[in-house]
C-alpha cells in the first residue's frame, strides 16, 4: 500500500499522493500547503509525505461547522445564486457568496494562506483542488501559473448528487448545489492555465466551455506494485466486500442497495454468505436493523482495510451515480480482487477488455447471478483474481501515466 496512513486513505487523498509520486518520477519535489479537514492528526517530520516533498507546510484547520441553524444553512445556500461581491444580497442579508463544495474553506480564506505560502517559497505553479478555482485571479496576479487538479468535474457531480434524493423536497439543497458550483466552474475553470481530470467523459463535458487544449487525462491511476497481492490467496468463503465512507449519498444508496435487495437474494442461495460493510458513517436507523443479521458485518471506520480486503472473496460496488473515476475498484483489481459493479462502477477503465477482468452487470438481477456465479465456481474465482491483478500492473500503474498524460507540468 502507500506508505500513508491508513486512516488517510480515501479517494482524493489518494489521487494527491499518487500526483506527488508522479511529480517525484518527473523530476520534481513540489512544496507542500495542507489544511486539516475533522482529522486529529498532523503530518510528522518522519512522515512518507515529507521525503516526497521540498518541503510540507500545515495552514490551518477547515472551519468544520460554518452553519449553527437551518436558517444559516439556507442562508448559506441561497448565497450560492447571487453574484459575487461584498454588498451580498441585502433583502435577504445574505453574506457575499461562497461555494458549495470550497465554503469551509473560504471560510478561513484558504486562498489567501496558500498565496502566502506560494510567494514564499518563489512557486511558479500552483496545484489547486478544483473547488477551489475562484482564487485563481490572485495567483496569476503574482505571475504565478495555476493547474486546476480535478477529482472529479463537481457540476457533473452536483448534478449525479441530485438523483441520490428520492424526496423532492431533499432535492432543493442539491439543486442549489448544482447552480452554485455550476457558476463557480464555467466561470473561474476556464482562467487555469491547465485542469487535469481522471477520465474522457469529464473532458468531453468540459470542452463546452474550456479551451481542449488545457484539459488533461490524469486518470486516478495508483502505484499497483506497491498494493499487496492476494490473488493467490483463500478467502473467507462466501464474502462480499464494500469500503465507503457512508457520508457519502452515493455509497450510502450503494450500501442500502446491497442490504435490502442484492445481498438477500444472495443469502437464499448461500446460505454461508457474509457481507462486510466497511467504513464510517452508516446511519443508526441502518445499524440498528443490521445488527439483527449476524452475516451482515458493519464494523465502521478501521485503520486498516487490509485484513478485509484480504478475506474478501468479491468486491461488490452496486454504485450507480457516480462522477469521475472510482479508486476503491482501482485499488481492489489491484490487490487482485473480484470487482463486480455497475457500468458506472468502472468510469475511466479500458471496458473494451471489462469481462477477462472484471464483472459489469446491466441490473440487480445480473449482479445477483455474477455473484452466485462467482461464489460457487472457485476455478473461475481464481482466474479472474489473477487476471484483476496483471490487469492493474498493465492498464492502471501509475507508471502508465508517462504514456497517457503527454506532458508532466505547464509550460
Amino acid at each position: 500500500m502507500p506508505n500513508i496512513p491508513f486512516h488517510l486513505r480515501s479517494g482524493g487523498h489518494i489521487r494527491d499522493w499518487n500526483i506527488l509520486l508522479f511529480l517525484n518520477q518527473s523530476g520534481i519535489k513540489p512544496h507542500i500547503v495542507y489544511f486539516k479537514a475533522g482529522e486529529k492528526y498532523s503530518f510528522n517530520d518522519d512522515s512518507p509525505l515529507c521525503e516526497k516533498c521540498s518541503s510540507v507546510h500545515f495552514a490551518c484547520e477547515r472551519l468544520e461547522i460554518t452553519d449553527k441553524t437551518i436558517t444559516q444553512k439556507l442562508k448559506r445556500k441561497l448565497s450560492y445564486l447571487f453574484p459575487l461581491g461584498n454588498e451580498g444580497f441585502s433583502f435577504f442579508n445574505i453574506e457575499p457568496v461562497l461555494y458549495p463544495f470550497s465554503y469551509q474553506y473560504d471560510a478561513i480564506n484558504a486562498g489567501d494562506k496558500i498565496l502566502k505560502y506560494a510567494l514564499k517559497v518563489k512557486a511558479e505553479i500552483v496545484i489547486l483542488r478544483a473547488f477551489l478555482c475562484h482564487n485563481i485571479s490572485m495567483f496569476q496576479k503574482e505571475g504565478i501559473k495555476v493547474i486546476a487538479n480535478c477529482p472529479d468535474y463537481n457540476t457533473h457531480l452536483a448534478q449525479e448528487m441530485i438523483k441520490t434524493q428520492k424526496n423532492p423536497l431533499k432535492k432543493i439543497g442539491p439543486w442549489l448545489n448544482y447552480l452554485g458550483v455550476k457558476k463557480q466552474e464555467m466561470k473561474y475553470l476556464q482562467l487555469c492555465d491547465e485542469i487535469w481530470v481522471p477520465t474522457q467523459k469529464e473532458i468531453d463535458l468540459m470542452s463546452s466551455f474550456i479551451r481542449k487544449d488545457k484539459l488533461k487525462l490524469f486518470p486516478n491511476l495508483i502505484d499497483v506494485e506497491s498494493y499487496p497481492d492476494y490473488s493467490d490467496e483463500e478467502t473467507e468463503p462466501g464474502s462480499l466486500l464494500f469500503v465507503g465512507n457512508y457520508d457519502y449519498t452515493p455509497n450510502l444508496n450503494a450500501a442500502n442497495l446491497l442490504i435490502e435487495k442484492i445481498f438477500p437474494a444472495v443469502k437464499k442461495e448461500i446460505s454461508y454468505a457474509k457481507l462486510y460493510l466497511v467504513g464510517k458513517g452508516l446511519p443508526k436507523d441502518l445499524l440498528n436493523r443490521i445488527s439483527k443479521d449476524p452475516s451482515i458485518i458493519a464494523p465502521g471506520f478501521v485503520e486498516n482495510v487490509l485484513p478485509y480486503f484480504k478475506k474478501a472473496s468479491i468486491f461488490v460496488c452496486p454504485v450507480y451515480e457516480c462522477a469521475g473515476m472510482l479508486l476503491k475498484v482501482v485499488e481492489a483489481l489491484a490487490m487482485g480482487k473480484i470487482v463486480i459493479g455497475f457500468k458506472e462502477s468502472f468510469r475511466g477503465i479500458n471496458c473494451s477488455i471489462e469481462h477477462q477482468n472484471y464483472l459489469t452487470a446491466n441490473n440487480l438481477v445480473q449482479f445477483v447471478f455474477s455473484i452466485i456465479e462467482i461464489l460457487i465456481d472457485k476455478n473461475k474465482r481464481m482466474n479472474y483474481q489473477s487476471r484483476a491483478r496483471q490487469f492493474a500492473i498493465k492498464e492502471l500503474s501509475i507508471k502508465s501515466l508517462f504514456l497517457i498524460f503527454n506532458k508532466s507540468i505547464v509550460t
